[in-house]
């Protein structure tokens, strides 16, 4: 698991180099709004593990068991700069999309760009392939069928999503920084020196693997997050639709854990169950260290927020930052300002979440409400610059 990762990573970052890997672009838009100077969107020309580009696609294994590269494959990447890096180059933070998403359309949500403007970001983002928007019919035609045998291309899949993520921080804050179409009054718009990472949901659980593994990024956000898959299926209603196809193929409950279970052993090549606990301690070898920010929203509909307190625990030294809204089993509570990692829970005045294994679905769904608030995006900024954790909350963090 971790020795394939960390070849395809080691030996694409090397080939590639400093400035990323070949790239073209195939649209600017300019000022498309008031936040906004430039959309820019191409194509990265990078080494693939695959034996082809879509699904269904497997890593190409050689005989040690490891993955071998099958030449190259083009993927598409999505920068928004804003207005304010025309005057002062902006750092990259780079964008990890929700589940079976687009990272190009995400990072042009309107509070987004408003955030990247304000606090002066330039915003990218590639597909987690594997687990994005063009997987979704592979995925529920496996479910629907119960081919437990082809789960592994989604994983394999992903493992080459998680490559391309750091292969497009390489780009971004490479050759692309100094690419004519990205200059501005006082040269490049894009630091080549500064580089950040921020997801939610599916964002947040994928950037844990994404935090383990990057070489170039120290610090990172990650919004409602949670581990492992086989917890937070049953505790979500996104899956609500897949569970319907599964019970199709498994209409036993007990077959339908087992399912579950087997589908985990699988998705730890991918999701935080299988790199969580090399984010700040035990370091991957030839990887710096690393300090993250958990920003959850209590009652989540969407990511139990138990699966973030088991993510907080496994990645360790991370506390629950006071004052708290409640005690979390095996999270220490620390006072604000403070420098490393912490998790930050909001609270939206919800009912208790449930204790059994089903969703919350009490009042409105919070799943995307922290991201939005000016206090978490303060926090956000500060943690991201300098390092320090600040809630910027009048007492525990209940913005309803």
């Amino acid at each position: 698991m971790l020795f394939r990762s960390l070849k395809m990573r080691d030996e694409a970052l090397a080939l590639v180099g400093t400035d990323g890997p070949p790239y073209k672009i195939t649209s600017i838009v300019a000022d498309p709004n008031a936040d906004v100077a430039l959309v820019v969107e191409g194509m990265m020309t990078v080494p693939t593990y695959l034996d082809q580009p879509d699904q269904p696609a497997h890593l190409m294994l050689g005989k040690d068991g490891l993955p071998v590269q099958n030449g190259t494959a083009d993927f598409k990447f999505t920068v928004v700069v804003p207005n304010s890096a025309r005057e002062n180059p902006a750092p990259a933070l780079q964008y990890g999309h929700g589940l079976l998403g687009s990272g190009g359309e995400e990072i042009q949500y309107d509070y987004r760009v408003a955030f990247a403007n304000k606090y002066n970001y330039v915003l990218f983002a590639v597909d987690w392939i594997g687990m994005a928007e063009s997987d979704y019919v592979h995925i529920a035609s496996l479910v629907d069928q119960g081919r437990l045998n082809d789960f592994i291309t989604v994983v394999d899949r992903g493992q080459q999503g998680i490559l391309n993520s750091l292969l497009a921080m390489r780009l971004v804050t490479g050759a692309l920084a100094d690419d004519p179409e990205l200059q501005g009054k006082n040269g490049p718009m894009i630091k080549r020196d500064e580089r950040y990472y921020h997801g939610n949901s599916q964002g947040g659980i994928f950037g844990t693997t994404y935090m383990a593994l990057t070489t170039d990024v120290e610090r990172g956000m990650l919004g409602v997050p949670g581990m492992p898959y086989s917890l937070l299926l049953n505790r979500s209603k996104d899956f609500d639709e897949f569970f319907v196809l599964l019970k199709n193929a498994f209409p036993d409950p007990i077959d339908l854990q087992l399912v579950l279970g087997l589908y985990q052993m699988l998705w730890d090549r991918t999701e935080p169950a299988g790199y969580a606990p090399y984010v700040r301690d035990d370091l991957l070898p030839g990887t710096p260290a690393h300090e993250v920010l958990l920003e959850v929203a209590i009652g989540d509909h969407q990511v139990s927020t138990l699966g973030a307190h088991v993510l907080a625990r496994t990645i360790g030294g991370v506390p629950n930052l006071a004052p708290t809204n409640r005690k979390i089993w095996g999270l220490d509570e620390r006072m604000g300002p403070l420098t490393g990692s912490a998790m930050i829970e909001y609270d939206f005045g919800l009912a208790p979440e449930p204790t059994t294994n089903i969703p919350a679905r009490d009042g409105e769904d919070p799943h995307g409400k922290v991201r939005k608030l000016a206090t978490a995006q303060k926090s956000l900024d500060q943690f991201l610059r300098t390092g320090t954790i600040e809630s910027f909350c009048d007492g525990p963090c209940d913005p309803e």
